[in-house]
């Protein structure tokens, strides 16, 4: 008597999020989501940590509604992906959060950003 060969089953749940149909890893570790929908909520909670991280250090530093970034760069050091930064004061001036003032000599040393200009901003409303 021969044992049982198993086999990938020819009909796969379906995705909860997308509708489309299981992926095999996700199927074996009995996902109700797929790969791909999976990493798009991941992302997604990922950006909001980030962006309530960036306001909560705009404030922090704030000082009479100004913002140097100068006094930002500590705080979000560590917290925040470097490479996501840029993203995130971008996002900040379309809200109307942040508005620039003028540009000042940088003190960043520890990020190697000493020859590039730092920003001064009003922070503005709530976000």
């Amino acid at each position: 008597m021969t044992a049982p060969t198993l086999h990938p089953p020819t009909t796969r749940p379906l995705c909860d999020a997308c509708g489309d149909t299981i992926d095999y890893a996700a199927f074996l570790c009995d996902a109700p989501v797929c790969t791909s929908c999976e990493i798009r909520r991941l992302r997604a909670r990922r950006e909001s940590d980030e962006w309530s991280v960036f306001v909560s250090a705009l404030r922090q530093a704030a000082v009479g509604g100004v913002v140097r970034w100068n006094d930002v760069r500590p705080i979000i050091r560590g917290r925040i992906f470097h490479k996501h930064i840029g993203s995130l004061v971008k996002k900040a001036k379309a809200q109307g959060l942040l508005v620039e003032i003028k540009r000042e000599s940088s003190a960043d040393a520890v990020g190697r950003n000493t020859h590039h200009d730092s920003g001064v901003y009003r922070l503005r409303g709530a976000a």
